[in-house]
């Protein structure tokens, strides 16, 4: 659902918020437990070969993570836009005039300075093309209604 409101326009996203984080540290859990099995069973050789994966697997995830603290992704809740601002929950931001703001698929993509943001769960591709118009500065209509797109 979308709302116009005084110098904007407030979106409903109705997406599933994914965590990757979660099961790639589940899959370090498990592979933990079996670099602990063949330290205790098998050869030295093996073992030192173990731990060696084991720890390129660490580095791999602590990359993804180092990734995650810079993309934001934001799939649910109501989202608020404005003129080269946006807030959602708790995250309230203020994009530099340089930001680039790009659609792809059914996300749109905000890229400032280091941070990037991906924002989808969006009902329409039309509150989606709006979302993308507010944040460029396009003017919209100020009539305080709520517009229900029709599929």
């Amino acid at each position: 659902m979308l709302k116009v409101i005084d110098d904007g326009v407030e979106i409903a996203l109705h997406g599933k918020q994914s965590n990757s984080l979660f099961w790639v540290s589940i899959v370090l859990v498990v592979l933990a437990l079996i670099v602990a099995v063949v330290a205790m069973t098998q050869k030295v050789q093996i073992t030192i070969g173990m731990m060696a994966v084991f720890a390129v697997v660490i580095f791999i995830f602590n990359t993804i993570k180092a990734k995650a603290k810079s993309r934001l992704s934001i799939t649910s809740g109501h989202l608020v836009l404005k003129n080269q601002s946006f807030c959602c929950g708790h995250h309230a931001v203020q994009l530099s005039p340089t930001a680039q703001i790009i659609v792809a698929n059914d996300t749109l993509i905000i890229k400032d300075k280091d941070k990037t943001w991906q924002i989808s769960g969006f009902e329409h591709e039309k509150e989606l093309m709006v979302a993308q118009s507010v944040l460029m500065g396009k003017d919209i209509a100020k009539q305080q209604k709520t517009i229900k797109m029709q599929g």
